[in-house]
């Protein structure tokens, strides 16, 4: 269960969330694929634990959803943009669809890509700089450099690598264009990927010498998560895609378990507060899995329509039409240098 800590803790939501949840969720995920590999399971095995993934992340984004328009004081913050944003979204899919439906997907997809990589990433450094904030070591600029130079090191070195460039381009129209851009880089490739290798190793010297002058020490828990991302990325040299999946599936289970955690120690200290999102966070344990099961109701049951707008599945459209909003949601939401927003995760 994810419990309260201790004021003063350094944990987020304690030893046991914090590490099943935030830090390594996604190693049985890998351990899976792997196991469907060696049992000889093929595509099907593969597509199920696809299937999996899609799903969880279909939980977490919608959640973000009720914590805006279950929350009256989320929508006096923003009352224009939560208002217009949706039909600004609305309007861009239709737009692509009726204007260039092929391209217009792409673009819209490749935008969507894009983004994700960047939030997905973003929640990483965020989720350090808490952890910063409750051991009181640690800058922004450094807890960034460290999540971006390992990414950069990990882009040149996949570059670099003929196969996992073939594997990407026949996992996507996305990942074929890509690889047909930096083909003609080849020969370069793998002295870049050296260089950044070197500069990402130099930024890890530094994130640890600062987190040894920390005012209370070693703060295992950062720590702990630092070493997590750096496993994420190492996945990507075992497996391309399944990495993708695993990456995804990890920010999803991290935001739907602080998304609990936040709730719960907000609203329970505030028991005159009687909005929507007040009543389902101070009933979580039944409102959460009755929410993650009505969302992969609606996933599974929009799949099996089957339906089909110009080769695209209508569920593809709204995935990627629709996920703007998380990323802009998201980011006015989360401001842990808000008073209100710190308050409930012990940070003074």
């Amino acid at each position: 269960m994810i419990g309260a800590v201790n004021a003063g803790s350094r944990w987020i939501g304690g030893p046991f969330a914090d590490l099943a949840f935030f830090a390594f969720a996604w190693v049985p995920l890998v351990a899976a694929f792997e196991w469907s590999e060696r049992a000889g399971w093929g595509w099907e095995g593969r597509e199920a634990l696809l299937l999996t993934v899609l799903a969880v992340n279909f939980i977490h984004r919608h959640l973000t959803l009720p914590l805006v328009y279950a929350d009256p004081e989320q929508l006096r913050a923003r009352p224009v943009g939560f208002t217009v944003l949706p039909i600004v979204c609305l309007a861009a899919t239709l737009t692509a669809l009726l204007v260039a439906p092929r391209t217009g997907f792409l673009a819209l997809l490749g935008l969507s890509v894009a983004w994700t990589i960047y939030h997905t990433l973003m929640q990483k450094v965020g989720l350090l700089r808490i952890y910063s904030r409750k051991g009181g070591a640690g800058g922004p600029w450094l807890d960034r450099l460290f999540v971006f130079a390992w990414l950069g090191a990990l882009f040149f070195v996949l570059a670099s690598n003929a196969s996992v460039l073939k594997e990407a381009s026949d996992a996507s129209a996305i990942g074929e264009r890509l690889a047909g851009w930096l083909e003609p880089a080849g020969a370069v490739l793998p002295w870049l990927a050296g260089a950044a290798v070197l500069g990402a190793s130099a930024v890890t010297a530094l994130f640890i010498r600062e987190e040894a002058r920390g005012e209370r020490g070693w703060n295992a828990p950062k720590l702990l998560f630092a070493a997590s991302i750096l496993g994420l990325y190492g996945v990507f040299l075992w497996d391309f895609v399944a990495a993708y999946a695993v990456f995804g599936f990890s920010h999803a289970v991290e935001y739907i378990a602080f998304v609990t955690i936040y709730a719960g120690r907000k609203f329970d200290g505030q028991p005159e507060t009687r909005s929507p999102i007040a009543h389902a966070a101070r009933w979580r344990w039944i409102s959460m899995p009755l929410f993650a099961a009505a969302m992969v109701g609606a996933f599974f049951a929009a799949r099996r329509t089957g339906w089909i707008v110009e080769n695209v599945y209508v569920l593809d459209w709204y995935i990627v039409g629709s996920s703007f909003l998380h990323f802009v949601y998201d980011g006015w939401i989360w401001k842990v240098r808000r008073p209100e927003v710190a308050k409930p995760l012990e940070i003074a």
